[in-house]
């Protein structure tokens, strides 16, 4: 005697999410209240990479002179280093990247107490 073989899970579901989440990352925007709330969460982003950068020259032995974000949601930090190795220079580059990304674990869990979060957030050498 031989059994069926199991059905695969349906696709259709991820999909439908898919559709879902594309839908409310291109029109959510668009709507004119949230997008005045939205804002100043991106112009938080850009301070936050700005100062990636700005981190990453200091890393490199060099100083960070200011950041500006502009009302578009753009920005430029102003650093100076004293080499232009390669190197450096890519390290640099990769912090603006690097540094947001490397303390949201930490963000998300500041309010956790001591669980792995609130640990990730110690780690990444922010104090308040």
């Amino acid at each position: 005697m031989t059994t069926p073989a199991p059905t695969p899970p349906s696709s259709v579901r991820p999909l439908w999410a898919l559709l879902g989440a594309v839908v409310i990352v291109v029109l959510l925007p668009r709507v004119p209240l949230i997008s005045v709330v939205l804002r100043p969460l991106a112009w938080l982003g850009t301070l936050a990479h700005e100062t990636g950068h700005g981190l990453g020259a200091v890393a490199m032995g060099g100083h960070l002179d200011s950041v500006q974000v502009f009302t578009d949601g753009s920005g430029v930090a102003h650093a100076s280093y004293p080499s232009v190795e390669p190197v450096r220079r890519a390290v640099v580059s990769i912090a603006g990247w690097w540094d947001p990304r490397s303390r949201a674990p930490g963000c998300c869990g500041r309010g956790s107490g001591r669980g792995w979060l609130g640990w990730a957030w110690w780690c990444s050498g922010w104090r308040c």
